[in-house]
């Protein structure tokens, strides 16, 4: 092998290994960027969620600043782009069709440098929607 084919070989493998590489930083063009943060929903403001890396808050703000409903989850990353959430409690389980210790599947569809579109599947029905990222 020849000087010229080692380089080219070390750049292809920096290439393709750089993209998946496990231990990198999180960056706005990776699904792993919004595994932690504050989002809200695209086109349902009142919505908040605050999501750790194994948690995740779900609140609906009244416009006043004060809450509608709080909803606690649990969160299992399957890979870098899909999760389940469980359900752990809520305070408004009536107006809400998903009970405790429901699991819904979801998964990082497409990213922007500020958010996601997701695909949701719970039972036999599917949500779709956006987040958009409001900090880290």
């Amino acid at each position: 092998m020849t000087k010229y084919h080692k380089v080219l070989l070390f750049f292809v493998a920096a290439l393709f290994g750089g993209c998946q590489g496990n231990n990198k930083v999180p960056t706005p063009e990776t699904c792993a960027f919004f595994h932690t943060g504050t989002f809200k929903y695209v086109g349902s403001e009142d919505i908040r969620i605050e999501r750790t890396k194994d948690r995740q808050i779900e609140y609906n703000l009244n416009g006043n600043g004060g809450y509608i409903y709080t909803d606690y989850y649990s969160v299992y990353w399957i890979n870098e782009c899909e999760y389940y959430l469980t359900l752990d409690s809520t305070d408004h389980a009536s107006d809400l069709n998903f009970s405790k210790q429901d699991t819904m599947w979801t998964k990082i569809t497409s990213i922007t440098r500020t958010g996601y579109s997701f695909i949701a599947v719970k039972g036999q029905e599917t949500f779709d929607g956006q987040l958009k990222k409001t900090d880290s």
